[in-house]
């Protein structure tokens, strides 16, 4: 057979020649010992309470900070606004303490809710929460709101969207890895935060509950839901050409874990037939579900018609490629599984529902992010 040159495969085509068999699996060594570090345990003391561990996240530096950027962008406001030079300048600077009673009222107030913010200091008896007049007078707390800042304007990057929370948002993603090493199984994926008001990066997802608000990408431990790394969503991400955005996601909130034999759990807006395979080199292991459409997909397999409960399986480079009908096609990855491997679950029905081993493995691992949103 001569091939044409539109019919000749390339390079790229060749690495992904799909096999009608099962796969011989290597399965990456987890060698990490998981579980709190001692660095974090120094800093509680030994009658361990909710404030000590508070402190471990949220530490002097933190408050520090924020004092210390509120101050100076009070300050060039005031520099700008002449004309309310004399009365502002009566008020003094913001310490750690204030601060630390600023964002204690605000959390008072996210579970006592009122109409009005004048009504958290009125003194009527029907409507009164005395804890805010006597801890902090209202013009104070309207000050600190005013000036609430927690970035250096003159120091800030303009091409970033979240310049202004680029501190916080590094001090966490910084804080969660020095204070926990993460358990085998980790799933990422993303959660919508509500928010309505106006913002350039708000999305419209119609299938979740909230439907708009701020795509939040996380990676979490999957018994507990701990939050190891996160991502906010403003824009593309594509660290190349050659990528996209949901590869590029992966690899940035993963890049600490590699090496480690860790098993991510991905959905199918991440997976890829690349991306599974670049995991797959840099040791660790990946299972997830995976969209029909993607490049490099196995299309014999994609088009085959199956009945309820049957399955085909294909492997390349490492990764077995599953096809299982239940209600709907499902369609899987694996760089841990040989072959569909049907287990006998447990349903409310009077009969045993036989799913592929790495299905059920896929939903339980994928369970924190869930909890993670819960107890958000």
């Amino acid at each position: 057979m001569i091939l044409t040159k539109k019919s000749r495969p390339t390079s790229n085509n060749q690495s992904w020649t799909w096999q009608q068999e099962g796969n011989e699996p290597t399965i990456w060594t987890y060698t990490e010992i998981p579980g709190v570090k001692e660095a974090a345990l120094q800093h509680v003391s030994t009658s361990i309470r909710e404030l000590d561990v508070f402190y471990v996240i949220f530490n002097s530096t933190f408050w520090e900070n924020i004092a210390t950027e509120t101050n100076r962008y009070a300050q060039d406001v005031l520099n700008i606004e002449q004309k309310r030079r004399k009365i502002d300048q009566k008020l003094s600077l913001v310490g750690c303490n204030e601060i630390k009673i600023y964002v204690a009222l605000c959390t008072i107030m996210a579970e006592v809710r009122k109409p009005l913010i004048q009504m958290y200091w009125s003194r009527r008896a029907v409507i009164e929460t005395p804890i805010f007049r006597k801890t902090m007078p209202f013009r104070r707390f309207l000050h600190i709101s005013r000036f609430l800042h927690l970035a250096n304007n003159s120091l800030a990057n303009n091409t970033d969207k979240l310049y202004k929370l680029r501190p916080v948002i590094d001090m966490f993603n910084q804080k969660f890895k020095e204070v926990y090493t993460m358990q085998e199984n980790i799933p990422i994926d993303e959660s919508l935060m509500k928010f309505k008001g106006r913002l350039s990066y708000k999305q419209f997802i119609p299938s979740k509950r909230t439907r708009f608000g701020i795509i939040i990408y996380k990676l979490c431990r999957s018994s507990s839901g701990y939050c190891y790394d996160f991502k906010i969503y403003t824009g593309s991400d594509k660290c190349d050409a050659s990528g996209s955005d949901s590869e590029s996601i992966v690899l940035e909130l993963s890049q600490s874990l590699l090496h480690n034999g860790y098993t991510l759990y991905l959905d199918n807006w991440f997976s890829s037939p690349k991306l599974f395979k670049t995991l797959f080199t840099n040791k660790t292991n990946v299972i997830g579900t995976v969209l029909s459409n993607r490049k490099n997909m196995p299309t014999e397999s994609l088009k085959a018609k199956l009945k309820k409960t049957e399955y085909t399986v294909r492997s390349c480079n490492g990764i077995l490629a599953l096809k299982w009908k239940d209600k709907r096609d499902v369609y899987m990855f694996s760089t841990k599984h040989s072959t569909a491997e049907m287990i006998a679950t447990d349903t409310p029905l009077c009969y045993a529902l036989w799913k592929p081993k790495c299905v059920i493995e896929y939903n339980r691992g994928m369970i924190g992010i869930d909890r993670q949103d819960q107890m958000l």
